[in-house]
């Protein structure tokens, strides 16, 4: 071993295999200035730079605390530890990375062209041949007590071949407050607290993700076999793969701002959407506080887990607990100069859809100048529990017309009343055959009016009336008969009524009067029913 000394600079060289490196080191060169902030006040302690280029020191080096955050810290769902096979016949060992890429599912990187996009290595690959040299391969350390301004007047370009991760403490020195990036696995994600905290939770190649199954091969072997479904891709056009994005912003108030024109288009074979849950907690605590009612299985078939795989079920689900989990106050005002809504056209309809609600209150209002609504049903069925019912309509002109084969209508009611106030009133119905059945207990029907007309065209009208009945007639009434009037006599059982009546006798009297004239038209109808 030759050392050579100049000045600071030292040069050293293992001549037996030529292992070499270049120190710059500036060591004590003064007290630091700043601090006095607990826990960690550095104030007047002697600060060190270094650069090292070439092989890495053995054992520890000053800054290499620094170095150990990025292991402890990654994005949410990022545990910092693997399982990888052994090198030699025995257990499987459980080591420390730092890369997130590397606990990644990306595929095997041996099936083309289903391979996932990148670099294809295995995850055992990523680790043996890249990360677990991440400090002893050596070539640049620099590293500074305090502080490191670079200006660049021109331009700067930065190529790195391997994974890029940053974390920036923050000015204190719990990595779990770190704000950072990381440039790895053809993805770039975050973990910062005040942005998007686990803007990417996970990202997992799904290597048969729309593909069919079984698989199908060309366009022919689905034309030969249709019953295999209308989702199967030929081959010649996407032999499938896809990745599986997580997102998560938690603990933030977001505020989304935009003006201009915008599209959104999405396809694919599900969309969901979730908004609060069954079991809500203003702020967690338990680990499945929230997920009331949301999916507890990953819908997606996943090249080497199952659908319920606990590790995907995390990640989809992480623990609720110190984190927002209430239900919120929707609110969702639309002020447009026209809103066009269309679901489903002519040339393709949509198979389903059902909609269900759940309230304990709902107020509805709509205030419209001209609204038009047209409806083609084929078979409609409407079933309403009320308790109670109230309708109000204010309208100046209504019409109503129905054009049907068949009309069903069947009210269960115990008690009800019908009252109508209007003007003029018309009714007409025009029927070669109508019945009408009542059974009830109590029928009440009061019709105020100012002139009443009614007018019924019937080939065939049978009314029969089971009972006591009555029917009072105050006024001016005339009724006229129409000869020839085939009519059939009906044995009828009359029983009088006694009435009690104390101020009304006056009325009573002149009751009996009129009760004396229809003796005598029911004699001439006697006389007419037996010719």
């Amino acid at each position: 071993m030759s050392d050579i000394t100049k000045g600071d600079v030292k040069i050293s060289e293992d001549e037996t295999t030529n292992r070499k490196y270049l120190l710059i080191s500036v060591p004590d060169f003064a007290p630091d200035p700043s601090g006095a902030v607990a826990p960690t006040d550095r104030k007047g302690q002697m600060m060190t730079s270094y650069l090292r280029l070439g092989v890495p020191k053995v054992g520890d080096d000053i800054g290499d605390e620094l170095i150990q955050h990025a292991y402890d810290v990654g994005v949410v769902g990022f545990t910092g530890e693997l399982t990888v096979p052994a090198l030699t016949s025995g257990p499987d060992e459980k080591v420390v990375t730092v890369f997130v890429d590397d606990e990644r599912n990306r595929g095997d990187g041996t099936i083309e062209p289903l391979v996932a996009a990148g670099h294809g290595m295995t995850q055992e690959e990523r680790y043996r041949r890249h990360t677990q040299h991440l400090k002893s391969r050596g070539g640049w350390r620099d590293h500074s007590d305090g502080n490191r301004i670079s200006t660049t007047y021109g331009d700067k370009i930065e190529v790195i071949r391997g994974n890029y991760k940053l974390v920036v403490m923050g000015r204190q020195d719990d990595p779990g407050q770190s704000q950072g990036h990381e440039w790895s696995g053809n993805h770039v994600q975050d973990w910062g607290q005040g942005t998007m905290p686990g803007a990417s939770v996970t990202l997992e190649w799904i290597q048969d993700g729309y593909v069919a199954t079984p698989p199908i091969e060309t366009a022919a072997a689905v034309a030969a076999d249709p019953a295999k479904g209308i989702e199967a891709a030929p081959a010649e056009y996407y032999r499938g793969g896809a990745w599986l994005l997580i997102n998560s912003t938690e603990r933030v108030y977001q505020y989304s701002r935009n003006a201009g024109n915008f599209r959104q288009q999405q396809w694919g074979q599900k969309l969901e959407t979730y908004v609060g849950s069954e079991n809500p907690e203003r702020i967690g605590t338990t680990d499945g506080a929230g997920y009331g009612g949301h999916p507890t299985k990953a819908d997606h078939r996943s090249y080497h887990k199952v659908l319920d795989d606990n590790d995907l079920a995390d990640k989809l689900s992480p623990s609720s607990v110190g984190l927002p989990r209430g239900n919120p106050h929707i609110i969702e005002k639309t002020w447009a100069t026209r809103i066009d809504t269309y679901t489903g056209t002519s040339g393709h309809r949509i198979p389903t859809i059902y909609e269900e609600t759940w309230a304990t209150t709902v107020d509805s209002k709509e205030d419209i100048t001209t609204k038009t609504e047209t409806s083609t049903v084929g078979t409609h069925t409407s079933t309403s529990n009320v308790t109670t019912l109230t309708e109000t309509t204010n309208v100046g002109t209504q019409v109503s017309t129905t054009f049907a084969g068949a009309i069903v209508d069947t009210t269960f009611v115990g008690i009800k009343n019908e009252t109508t106030i209007g003007g003029p009133m018309n009714e007409i119905t025009i029927s070669p055959a109508m019945g009408e059945i009542s059974l009830c207990g109590l029928k009440g029907s009061i019709d105020i009016v100012g002139a009443a007309a009614e007018l019924s065209i019937c080939g065939i009208k049978r009314a029969l009336t089971i009972g006591v009945g009555k029917e009072w007639k105050i006024g001016d009434v005339e009724e006229i008969g129409i000869p020839n009037k085939k009519q059939l006599a009906l044995n009828q059982f009359r029983a009088a009524m006694n009435y009690k009546v104390g101020a009304l006798n006056h009325q009573t009297l002149s009751l009996q009067k009129t009760n004396i004239a229809m003796m005598q038209t029911l004699k001439a109808l006697s006389v007419f029913l037996g010719t």
